[in-house]
């Protein structure tokens, strides 16, 4: 959720962005790029989908929302970084790729900090 809002909301409303945010400005839809807007946006998205799971009916505790939202959003920023990277270079089949590798990190980090 925390790379979709971002991507969404940061080419609609970011403006120009930048390579990881801090780098060059490039044209909107340049793998790896970010805006302010959308890693923003990213950011409060990322807690949503632990907080929808304790609505729902589960018991998560505050320290799981904390620790889910943040690995989400940590993936979410690493989909930017293998993005600029790698993607293009995988040809056909790179978003996937990305997708996959920002989606190991974001559990990795989750088990990490849940330790």
């Amino acid at each position: 959720l925390s790379d979709t809002v971002a991507g969404e909301l940061g080419r609609r409303y970011g403006g120009r962005p930048r390579i990881l945010l801090f780098g060059a400005r490039v044209p909107v839809g340049t793998d790896g790029a970010m805006t302010l807007i959308g890693t923003l946006s990213g950011l409060l998205a990322a807690p949503l989908v632990p907080v929808a799971g304790a609505v729902a009916g589960g018991d998560p505790g505050v320290r799981a929302i904390f620790v889910v939202g943040a690995a989400g959003f940590l993936g979410n920023l690493s989909d930017s970084f293998f993005g600029r990277g790698v993607q293009a270079r995988l040809g056909r089949w790179g978003n996937d790729w990305v997708n996959l590798m920002a989606s190991l990190v974001g559990a990795a980090l989750a088990i990490l900090f849940s330790a």
